[in-house]
């Protein structure tokens, strides 16, 4: 598996069952190509979707706050880079 989104990791540490996981990462390879990244994209996507549904309502909740906190910290450390058209570290303005 490629790493653009270090796939490998995610589904070692899922919390799914090996036959589940096997079962989405068949799913998404019916559709896209292993080596691609849009293939760990779906697979992650898939994951995250599948541990949802096994959850209760109240732990999805908890779930989506703190993965909402996640992505407020991450964008807060980074911006986009009009130079390059890429997001990065956030640099010091100028001034």
């Amino acid at each position: 598996m490629s790493q653009v989104f270090g796939l490998d990791e995610i589904v070692r540490d899922c919390g799914l069952p090996p036959e589940a996981v096997q079962q989405i990462l068949a799913d998404v390879g019916r559709e896209f190509s292993p080596e691609s990244s849009l293939y760990e994209l779906h697979v992650l996507r898939t994951l995250q979707a599948e541990q949802e549904r096994r959850m209760s309502a109240e732990e999805r909740q908890t779930h989506q706050s703190r993965r909402e906190q996640r992505i407020r910290e991450h964008l807060r450390n980074r911006r986009l880079d009009p130079e390059r058209g890429v997001y990065g570290p956030a640099r010091p303005e100028a001034g």
